[in-house]
């Protein structure tokens, strides 16, 4: 339970890597809320990430009056988010709703498989605009909340660690491959 009481807000969240790190994070006690464009993914994975709360099969603690007690495994709570990351209007709900982030996954992601020639223009647009400008943007947001976090909360000798920024890129921003040339410069970018 390395993550217990820690907000993890995961884009891509519905499906793919984004949904493996999620439920990854859940498994270690995390608060996770996933982020995407289809509310049905992720209504679907959230509900997927944990098994229903079951009895707790560790040694009991028990009463002191050496009584059998039922002891639970702690319920986490999660949670969907449908927006764009683009949005301040996400971020400020985000802060309305949490009024914590301890660590963002910029997961999300499209992929391409066409010649440059042959991409159509919005989709070029829509490539970079998610893997390369969602991924700077909630870099942005996530960044200045967890700045206010950590010095809102720190004692005055010590700073508290404010968070995490994980970026999920690709092998093909080293080494690009056939039909992914506006996917591997997307991926490129987020690497810097």
């Amino acid at each position: 339970m390395a993550l217990r009481q820690k907000l993890a807000v995961v884009t891509g969240g519905g499906s793919g890597i984004g949904r493996a790190i999620a439920h990854r994070f859940a498994l270690e006690g995390a608060t996770c809320v996933l982020v995407g464009r289809d509310p049905t993914k992720l209504q679907d994975a959230v509900r997927n990430l944990l098994p229903p709360v079951k009895p707790w099969d560790g040694p009991s603690p028990g009463p002191r009056d050496g009584s059998n007690a039922a002891f639970f495994a702690p319920e986490t709570h999660h949670y969907a988010f449908s927006g764009n990351v683009q949005d301040s209007r996400f971020w400020n709900k985000l802060r309305l709703e949490f009024k914590q982030l301890d660590i963002l996954v910029n997961a999300a992601g499209v992929a391409q498989n066409s010649l440059l020639v042959r991409t159509k223009i919005t989709d070029i647009e829509d490539i970079i605009n998610t893997n390369l400008v969602g991924t700077t943007l909630g870099c942005r947001e996530a960044s200045s909340m967890m700045i206010r976090q950590g010095v809102n909360s720190r004692p005055a000798d010590k700073f508290k660690e404010a968070g995490c920024i994980i970026n999920v890129s690709s092998v093909l921003a080293n080494k690009q491959g056939a039909g992914a040339a506006v996917y591997a410069a997307s991926k490129a970018g987020v690497l810097g």
